[in-house]
């Protein structure tokens, strides 16, 4: 079974939501909106629709194995504000 980490599940949802959003806001000006509309407020469903896909471009580039795992810092560095020994 192949499990999936937390933040990996949170930009699929949200870049599916953004995708979403962008789509239906396009459908809505491209059917709905009878007067001419400027360019400037088609920039808004565009760059929404645009901002998901970008989401899900990246996730779908990254392993899963690579997002679940914790980050270790190797044992000989120390953190800010530790002291020598």
């Amino acid at each position: 079974m192949h499990v999936i980490g937390p933040r990996k599940a949170i930009s699929i949802v949200l870049g599916v939501a953004l995708v979403g959003a962008g789509l239906l806001g396009f459908g809505y000006m491209q059917f709905h909106v009878i007067e001419p509309v400027s360019i400037k407020l088609w920039l808004i469903p565009i760059t929404i629709l645009a901002a998901g896909a970008a989401i899900l471009w990246e996730i779908s580039k990254i392993p899963s194995e690579t997002i679940s795992l914790s980050v270790r810092r190797p044992s000989g560095r120390r953190q800010a504000g530790e002291k020598g020994r």
